[in-house]
């Protein structure tokens, strides 16, 4: 229940550092908060998770990765909607801003390694687009498609 209202919309945001800090605290936090404290049988008492245990015991993306996942996902969906479409022309017009969806994507697609100029192409082949998807969700770690 906590992912779909955390990231209601993400596939617009344009992140900066500050709001990643503060989404991937809420979520480390809160996965914590749900696995709880654990016995260290060396020191002989119960403490909590370190971020890096629940991590172990959780094998899921980081909610930043999932965004990113997000936002590449829609961008598939904008780009073999066809360039007549409102949100084909939203996405490829100059919108003047430091943070745009579009400055977004681009950094998502330059953290993969893919030239801006091969999207199209890319997005017209489902198959290879969605291993990108899925790359993208797994940049931080493994995880499983």
């Amino acid at each position: 229940m906590i992912w779909p209202v955390l990231t209601f919309g993400a596939e617009t945001w344009s992140l900066n550092q500050l709001t990643e800090t503060k989404l991937l605290r809420f979520e480390n936090n809160t996965l914590k908060s749900i696995c709880d404290q654990v016995y260290d049988g060396e020191l002989n008492l119960w403490r909590r998770c370190y971020t890096r245990e629940v991590r172990d015991l959780i094998p899921m993306p980081q909610v930043t990765d999932y965004i990113r996942s997000s936002r590449l996902r829609w961008l598939g969906h904008i780009l073999i909607s066809g360039p007549d479409r409102f949100t084909s022309r939203v996405f490829t017009e100059n919108i003047k801003g430091k943070r745009t969806c579009k400055n977004g994507v681009e950094n998502d697609l330059r953290a993969l390694d893919v030239n801006r100029d091969d999207i199209e192409m890319l997005a017209v082949d489902r198959r290879v687009w969605r291993h990108l998807v899925v790359a993208a969700r797994s940049l931080n770690g493994p995880v499983d498609p």
